[in-house]
């Protein structure tokens, strides 16, 4: 995802597909997108096709013909992200214990 946006972003430039997968194995090395890749990106930037939404639509259509409920969620936030993981020790050492009241607790 991190490397359509650079790649994207070098399309706006102006840069060719050729500079722009060279910066790429710059930045990333081995772990760079293909030229093929880089190319086909190119195309479907100048063809006007920004965002690829046949994979989204691809998968809906194959849950309705499985008739599974899709739910619609908001995008991924910490805000709404379970934190639980963060206080594992502390959960430990109060596992079992009981209070009264806040104060004592302290």
């Amino acid at each position: 995802m991190e490397q359509r946006v650079n790649v994207k972003f070098c399309f706006k430039l102006g840069k060719t597909a050729t500079e722009t997968h060279e910066m790429s194995m710059k930045v990333y090395g081995v772990e760079a997108v293909s030229k093929k890749c880089v190319f086909e990106w190119f195309k479907r930037f100048r063809d006007g096709k920004e965002d690829d939404k046949r994979s989204d639509i691809r998968v809906r259509q194959f849950l309705s013909t499985r008739k599974v409920t899709v739910l619609e969620h908001p995008p991924y936030s910490l805000d709404l992200a379970p934190a639980d993981f963060l206080f594992l020790r502390l959960k430990g050492v109060q596992k079992g214990l009981r209070f009264s009241d806040i104060s004592s607790n302290v």
